[in-house]
Formats: C-alpha cells, sequence, structure tokens
C-alpha cells in the first residue's frame, strides 16, 4: 500500500487531475473530486503504471465521475471548463452534489473508508491549487495507508432511516468492492454478505414502488448488478454471488425488468465466451435503455470477415430532424456505454493498447434502401468517435448520435472495435 505522500503524487501526475487544478486556479473556485476514481486509485496502486496513467482509468464502466462544489451555482461554469479544457471529456458523466449533501449522504448510508476521500482544488487564493485530501468522519492518513473494506456491524440491521432497498443496494455495492479488490483485507466474503442479508425477510420490499419511483429503483437495481458483474476480478465468485442474489431478492423485482430476468432467468450468463452490456439512450428524448448480450449469436453475414474485439453490438441511433439543416451536436444522444469481460481468469484485456484499435459502426440499410435493393454506402463499416478503456473488463463510450448525423437519418447499425492499422 502506498504512503500518504506517494498517494498525494500519484493523484498529481494524472494529467486530468491537474487539468482540474487548471479549472479551479481560472474559475478562482474551490470544488473536489470524490467516489469510484480515489478508492479505484488507493486499492489499485500497486498495478498502476508509475506514468502513462489517467484518471480514465479509474472510473468503472457504468459510473461517472463525482465531484463536490461549494454552492450550486458553482456547477455550471466549472463543467464547461472541464469540457472545453480536459480531453475526452465528454466521453464520461460528470455530476456534481454540495459539501452539505455530501456530508449528509455518508452518513445515511453503508460506505467503506476509502469512499469518504476527497480531493480538494482550492483556486480561490490564485496561486496554483494544492491538492488537499480530507477524509469525512475517518483518520486521513490510516484511510491511505492502511486501506480495509471494513462491513459496519449495521449494515445488515433493520435501520429505520432506510427504506429496505436502500439497504439492498448498500449490500450490493459493498458485495462489489469485496468481489473487485479481493487483495485488500475484509471482514467477510461477498457471498457470505449477500446471503446474510435475507432479503426475503424483509416483507416490507415484496412490494414494488409505483410510477416514477418504481422506474429510478428498477434501474439503480439494474446498474449495481451490472457493476458487481463488470467490475470483478473472476468470474467465479461472480457467479456465486449472482446465485445468491437470485435466491433472496424477491422475484417481482427480477422477473419485471428484462434485463435482469435475462440473467437470473433466462440463462443470460451461460452463453458464450463472455458477457457484455450496453447502456444508452437511443435518442434524445427516450429513456436509459440497457441491453445485455453474448458472443454466442450468429455474426451478420457481411461482417463475418470483419475482426473485432467485442462481438458486433446491436445499436439504435434516432432523434433525426430532416427540417433541420444543422440537426447534429457532440453527444446529442449522450454517450452510449459499452462494457465486455471474459469468463476465464486470463481473458481479461488489460494488455490491449486502445490507441491500436477504434471503434466503428456498420449501418444498416435504411427501409427504402432493402425495398429497392440498393446500397447506401460503398463503405461497409465507419469510424465513429469513441473513447476505450482496457482493463479486466472493456469499456467503449461513443457518440452514437453522431452515426445518425452521418447517415442522415434515423439508423440501427453495428457496433465494433476493430484494429487500427492494417498490415
Amino acid at each position: 500500500m502506498p504512503s500518504f505522500d506517494q498517494f498525494v503524487h500519484q493523484l498529481i501526475e494524472l494529467p486530468e487531475v491537474r487539468g482540474l487544478q487548471s479549472c479551479a486556479q481560472r474559475l478562482r473556485v474551490r470544488f473536489a473530486i470524490r467516489g469510484g476514481v480515489l478508492r479505484n486509485l488507493l486499492f489499485n496502486f500497486e498495478s498502476l503504471k508509475s506514468n502513462g496513467s489517467s484518471l480514465y482509468d479509474l472510473v468503472d464502466p457504468f459510473s461517472d465521475i463525482d465531484l463536490v462544489v461549494e454552492t450550486p451555482s458553482d456547477w455550471s461554469s466549472i463543467a464547461a471548463a472541464i469540457t472545453e479544457s480536459i480531453p475526452f471529456a465528454l466521453f464520461h458523466r460528470w455530476e456534481a452534489e454540495t459539501e452539505e449533501v455530501v456530508r449528509a449522504t455518508s452518513k445515511r448510508f453503508h460506505t467503506i473508508p476509502a469512499n469518504r476521500l476527497l480531493a480538494w482544488f482550492d483556486g480561490t487564493k490564485g496561486l496554483p491549487p494544492r491538492i488537499e485530501l480530507e477524509g469525512l468522519d475517518v483518520e486521513l492518513r490510516s484511510l491511505v495507508e492502511k486501506p480495509v473494506i471494513r462491513i459496519e456491524q449495521d449494515l445488515n440491521a433493520k435501520r429505520g432511516d432506510l427504506r429496505p432497498f436502500d439497504r439492498l443496494l448498500d449490500v450490493l455495492r459493498v458485495s462489489r468492492y469485496l468481489l473487485s479488490f479481493e487483495h485488500i483485507p475484509r471482514t467477510m466474503e461477498p457471498a457470505e454478505l449477500l446471503d446474510s442479508f435475507r432479503f426475503k425477510s424483509l416483507l416490507e420490499f415484496d412490494q414494488m414502488p409505483q410510477g416514477t419511483q418504481q422506474f429510478r429503483d428498477m434501474r439503480r437495481l439494474e446498474l449495481a448488478i451490472l457493476d458487481l458483474v463488470f467490475t470483478a476480478r473472476r468470474w467465479k465468485p461472480v457467479q456465486e454471488a449472482l446465485q445468491v442474489c437470485r435466491q433472496q431478492i424477491p422475484s417481482i423485482w427480477l422477473e419485471s425488468s428484462p434485463l435482469l430476468s435475462r440473467i437470473f432467468y433466462k440463462s443470460g450468463l451461460d452463453a458464450g465466451s463472455g458477457v457484455g452490456a450496453l447502456l444508452y439512450k437511443p435518442s434524445t428524448t427516450s429513456v436509459l435503455r440497457s441491453v445485455f448480450f453474448d458472443d454466442s449469436r450468429e455474426t451478420p453475414e457481411r461482417l463475418r470477415r470483419i475482426s473485432t474485439v467485442i462481438p458486433w453490438t446491436r445499436v439504435r441511433s434516432g432523434g433525426h430532424n430532416p427540417n433541420d439543416c444543422c440537426n447534429y451536436s457532440d453527444f446529442q444522444n449522450g454517450v452510449a456505454t459499452v462494457a465486455w469481460r471474459g469468463k476465464e481468469n486470463n481473458l481479461d484485456f488489460t494488455e490491449l493498447l486502445p490507441s491500436r484499435f477504434a471503434t466503428a459502426a456498420a449501418p444498416l440499410p435504411s427501409r427504402a434502401a432493402y425495398v429497392e435493393g440498393r446500397s447506401e454506402l460503398d463503405q461497409t463499416v465507419i469510424p465513429i468517435p469513441g473513447f476505450v478503456r482496457s482493463g479486466p473488463a472493456l469499456v467503449l463510450r461513443i457518440d452514437h448520435g453522431y452515426v445518425r448525423a452521418f447517415m442522415n437519418r434515423n439508423v440501427t447499425f453495428y457496433l465494433g472495435l476493430l484494429p487500427s492499422e492494417v498490415g
């Protein structure tokens, strides 16, 4: 584990962190980074490269980059500065909460000590801002130099200040950390933790909320399961943990989600050499959609000779307006995120060099072109804006709205990851 000074030095060495320092100085504001990127930097410290690492390497597949601001009014100017000055910022989601909200939340929900770490950038004095670390209700130096995944005694207790569903998410979150960081000392194993919760004993959890709350809770549960699957180091513990989840989580929740139903009841994890998930908004006005897939399905005939690192993945890009001569702007449909992982211990993507691969789209013909038997493009595939992150799971973040603009129509296409050099 790092010394306190080594941790701070490694944090400062990340080029995007130096960019955040510059944003704070230029705007003369004070804000902090927190959450998963700091936890992942701390827990993966020994395996990170001494140089060449990026803040984006520390972002979990379906997570955002969390910031803390002093006042809500600061966020709009900070967000603009980040997207204008930090490369690839638009390929990631950035979210901000006020310091007051963060402190209150940290007391309500179970968090491991590493999640209580904040790194502040203070640009109010005009000088190059130093990074100031802070620990919320934890001893800072011990947090950094002796990290541990400590499971609090009341995690499984029936707490009156939390809904049963929120306590379930707490358990799934901590289980994910146990599966992701197997080398970090812990007080309980994931299957044991999940089994001890006894979800079905919570009678009030058998009833699903209605309306907007139901949709929000279902999406949070789907993301919690996807996080568990795609951040875990090894596949067998994932299978064991999900088996316990199937036994413990009331079936009404698992059966009400097409994604969770496929994972838990339709053998979604059994077929193929790996599993993948796609999270995106098909159009500007649609809700977030989640898709689970594997490599057992037959590849479309015209793409079988084109080698791709991930299976060709079907994506839709809508929202085209034929009356708008300028009908495209960057990330108008948001970011589409694809994660792919193998099932064998040696089938990860740690050694893959993202700079040698490119995201590409293979559009399907429009209905009119299909009926008339004509081809819209001579090209089989087109390159599209994308960001690739290697690691135990391969992560692609793409601007799928670009394909719609390129084709000048609503389009369904296959997404692939192709070698950028031939020969």
